[in-house]
């Protein structure tokens, strides 16, 4: 990287309201110094009470981010690592968790179909389906077999925004954008 585009990286974050951004390797270490930070970082702020959603969007983005990236790998301790992204902050009158990582070209089609019909379902569709789930009961939305992180994810958030976008034969990287209104 050129050292004199450093500024303009900086200035771009902070417009943009990032707080938190963190690009790299995740595992279940990382992601708790990272919330143990953005806890900090938000205790500081005179306005929190929002906190819990800042953490919770977090730590399922950044789990999704270990769970399903296509370059996951396992290291020399037998724990899961996983290549991503992650930008937290803040614009305007809204809160926001960003997240994007390589996922396999297989998963892509079913990323995409889960988040379309679980973005067109009303909240009491959501809490319903989340509810169901948690029970492991069989309901309708069976056929969606979503996660119970991206079903809640969805219920909670005010604004939820993906894109995906071939960047290799085989690999789709995968943006995820959480919003919640102040």
């Amino acid at each position: 990287m050129n050292i004199e585009n450093v500024p303009n990286i900086y200035q771009l974050l902070n417009d943009d309201g990032i707080i938190i951004s963190y690009q790299g390797s995740f595992h279940q270490e990382i992601i708790e110094e990272i919330t143990d930070v953005i806890n900090l970082r938000l205790s500081s702020e005179p306005e929190t009470k929002n906190k819990n959603k800042y953490l919770t969007m977090f730590v399922e983005l950044s789990q999704n981010i270990l769970r399903y990236s296509a370059d996951s790998l396992i290291d020399d301790q037998g724990k899961q690592v996983s290549n991503g992204l992650i930008l937290v902050g803040t614009n305007k009158d809204t809160i926001f968790v960003l997240s994007g990582n390589p996922i396999d070209e297989a998963n892509k089609k079913s990323v995409k179909e889960k988040l379309d019909k679980l973005t067109s379902y009303s909240k009491d569709q959501l809490n319903r389906l989340y509810k169901d789930q948690l029970r492991g009961a069989n309901t309708i939305y069976d056929s969606d077999n979503a996660g119970l992180g991206l079903i809640d994810t969805v219920r909670k958030s005010d604004s939820v925004n993906y894109h995906l976008i071939d960047i290799e034969p085989g690999k789709t990287f995968f943006t995820l954008k959480v919003e919640y209104n102040l």
